[in-house]
C-alpha cells in the first residue's frame, strides 16, 4: 500500500464495486413493493408529516400538502387555529380507503396491511386537545380526507371543524 494515497483503489475494483450496487439497487427497486404498497406508504408519510405541522402549530408549512381547491380558505384559517389550538396527544384510529368515493377497504391500527387499489382515503384520527378561551381538554374524533392528484397525496382540510 502507498502511504501517499492510502484511499486507493484500481479502477477495476471501482468499476465492480459501483456495479454491485447499480445491481443492488436495481434489485431491490424491482422487488421491494408493487403500485398499491408505494401508494400505501406515500399516504401513510404524508399523513404523518401533516399531522407533525398542524400539531407543532406550523400548520403554514403544510400548505404544500393541500389540494388546490381548499389552499386559499387553509390559508386564511390557519393562524387562528394556530393560535386556539393545542394538541397533547393524537393517534390515528382507522384508515379507509376508497375508489371513486366508494369504500373498498379498510386499514385499522392492528392491521399489518390493507389491500385493494384505492384513489381516497378517509383517515380518522383522535386528539386530546385544548381549544382557547377555554382551557377544557377534550378528546375529538377527527376525519381527514385524502386525495390522489397529479401522482401524490393531497389533504382537503377542515379546520373549521376545530375551530366550531
Amino acid at each position: 500500500m502507498n502511504p501517499r494515497k492510502p484511499f486507493y483503489f484500481p479502477k477495476s475494483r471501482l468499476t465492480c464495486s459501483a456495479l454491485l450496487f447499480l445491481l443492488a439497487t436495481l434489485f431491490n427497486a424491482g422487488c421491494a413493493t408493487d403500485i398499491f404498497e408505494t401508494k400505501l406508504r406515500d399516504l401513510n408519510d404524508v399523513i404523518q408529516l401533516y399531522n407533525i405541522k398542524i400539531e407543532g402549530r406550523v400548520g403554514e408549512q403544510a400548505v404544500f400538502l393541500l389540494d388546490p381547491d381548499y389552499r386559499e380558505a387553509y390559508i386564511e384559517r390557519i393562524h387562528e387555529f394556530n393560535e386556539r389550538v393545542r394538541f397533547m396527544d393524537s393517534h390515528l384510529v382507522s384508515l379507509e380507503f376508497l375508489k371513486d368515493g366508494a369504500k373498498v377497504g379498510e386499514k385499522n391500527r392492528s392491521d399489518d396491511e390493507a389491500e385493494g387499489e384505492f384513489n381516497e382515503a378517509i383517515a380518522t384520527f383522535s386528539y386530546q386537545l385544548t381549544i382557547s378561551p377555554s382551557s377544557t381538554l377534550e378528546t375529538r374524533l377527527h376525519k381527514q380526507k385524502w386525495v390522489y392528484k397529479m401522482d401524490k397525496w393531497m389533504v382537503q382540510p377542515d379546520l373549521d371543524e376545530f375551530l366550531k
